[in-house]
Parts: C-alpha cells; sequence; structure tokens
C-alpha cells in the first residue's frame, strides 16, 4: 500500500463537485472545502474510512455507519502495525483481504495529495484529508506532511512520482520504503516494511 502512495499524486481527488452549483453530485457527501470548493467523496467511501462526515448522511445511512466503521477499521489495524518510533510494518495479504485487488484506487480515497511549490518548484507533495483510521494514518502519516523524498529520490514532479511508483512495484516483497517528510517544518523520516 505505501508503494501506493506516491500513484496517490497523480490521482484526482475522488468525487467531482460541480463548481456551479457548489453542490455534490448524487450519492456523493461533503468532506471538506478547498479554494471555495466542496470536496466531495461517495456516500459508501465516507462510511467505510469511517470518516467525520457520516454524522452529515441521510437519515437512516448514519446509523448504520457505527458497526461499519469498527469492521473497516479491525482489518487496517492488522495490515498496517507500528514496529517502533517512525517505523512501520504493512502486511500486504491483510491489507488485499480488507481492501481486494484494487489497493491503487483505495489507496487514492485515502488523502488528496496536492504540489508543494516553493520558488515555482515541485518540493514534495502535501498531503490532506487523511481521515482518522485509514491505512495513512495508521502508518504514521498526518494531514498537513509534505513528502519530499522516497527512499532517498527526490519527489520533484508528477513524472518522477510516477516512475518512482512503477519502481517500487516491481520490486519484490519483502521491501523496506523510506518516506522523507516535513511535518511543521521539521524533517520526518519514516520507514515501512513491506511484507508479503
Amino acid at each position: 500500500m505505501y508503494r501506493h502512495v506516491i500513484g496517490i499524486s497523480l490521482m484526482a481527488w475522488a468525487g467531482a463537485a460541480s463548481a456551479q452549483t457548489g453542490r455534490c453530485p448524487d450519492g456523493q457527501v461533503m468532506v471538506g472545502v478547498e479554494a471555495g470548493l466542496p470536496i466531495c467523496e461517495p456516500v459508501a467511501a465516507v462510511i467505510e474510512a469511517g470518516s467525520e462526515a457520516a454524522p452529515s448522511l441521510k437519515k437512516g445511512q448514519a446509523e448504520s455507519a457505527g458497526p461499519r466503521r469498527a469492521q473497516v477499521a479491525a482489518p487496517i489495524a492488522a495490515a498496517v502495525q507500528p514496529d517502533g518510533l517512525g517505523a512501520y510494518v504493512v502486511k500486504m495479504a491483510a491489507l488485499k483481504a480488507a481492501w481486494g485487488d484494487d489497493l491503487m484506487a483505495r489507496a487514492a480515497r485515502q488523502a488528496r495529495v496536492v504540489p508543494r511549490m516553493v520558488d515555482g518548484k515541485i518540493v514534495g507533495f502535501r498531503l490532506a484529508g487523511i481521515r482518522a483510521r485509514s491505512a495513512l494514518a495508521r502508518g504514521g502519516l498526518k494531514n498537513g506532511d509534505i513528502i519530499t523524498a522516497v527512499n532517498g529520490q527526490a519527489l520533484s514532479g508528477p513524472a518522477e512520482a510516477m516512475a518512482l511508483y512503477v519502481a517500487l512495484s516491481a520490486k519484490a516483497l519483502p521491501q523496506t520504503i523510506t518516506v522523507d517528510a516535513l511535518r511543521g517544518g521539521a524533517p520526518l523520516k519514516l520507514t515501512y516494511t513491506v511484507q508479503p
């Protein structure tokens, strides 16, 4: 899953909203606002991820969200486990059992990824909209973190991010992935041991 974090930056945020009406399309709920426009996601994805947006769902949908949240949180907790300060173990078999085979699409719904620009150049990718109990949150990532490098390779644009994603996806498991990031301006290093 964490080798898929790079691919997230190349996907558009889930659930396009209508810019003219400022409302979410049918079957989607607003989970936030960015640049004055609503950020929309499918109702099922919001309930599944355990978002705090669930209380805004229609009557009946929110009431059934509670047990589902617990059902989803347990498999994710088994798939992504802390292994010391800044170190995590990701068990791909457990993640696939929880999410199915479409890990990239599921990973893309875990956060919004926005290029971080300094002096007109991309210096990394800022994470936003990470939900509590999500795989990214369990893996130590927080809203506002800026991922600057993966395995020592700087993330200076979408092309570099995609090339890194392809390279990581081609490697056999187990593998270790290091993520360099900034949190509140301070450097942060996270290490993921990805197991089969």
